[in-house]
């Protein structure tokens, strides 16, 4: 993720302040606590619109950011994030 601003451009410049008011206290998959970040569900680079939407955006960590976030590669995403964090949580 922190290669974004290289490649795409930059975040806008109230990127900080949402991250900070949106990023939650655990990964929404695991739980952890630590190494989170906050994963755009719709990528800012092709939606620059919903950058700043808190609908468009989930507290991972960084390992899952990649797993379930964008499949093991920043050039996907994962659109139904959303849903396989319910059935992640609801396995028995």
């Amino acid at each position: 993720m922190f290669f974004y601003p290289q490649i795409f451009g930059g975040r806008s410049s109230g990127w900080s302040s949402f991250r900070n008011a949106n990023i939650t206290d655990e990964c929404a998959v695991c739980g952890k606590g630590f190494f989170l970040e906050l994963h755009h569900i719709k990528p800012f680079h092709k939606f620059p619109e919903s950058e700043l939407d808190p609908s468009n955006v989930v507290t991972l960590c960084r390992t899952h950011h990649l797993e379930w976030g964008h499949y093991f590669s920043f050039k996907s995403f994962n659109r139904r994030i959303r849903d396989d964090i319910l059935a992640i949580k609801n396995r028995t």
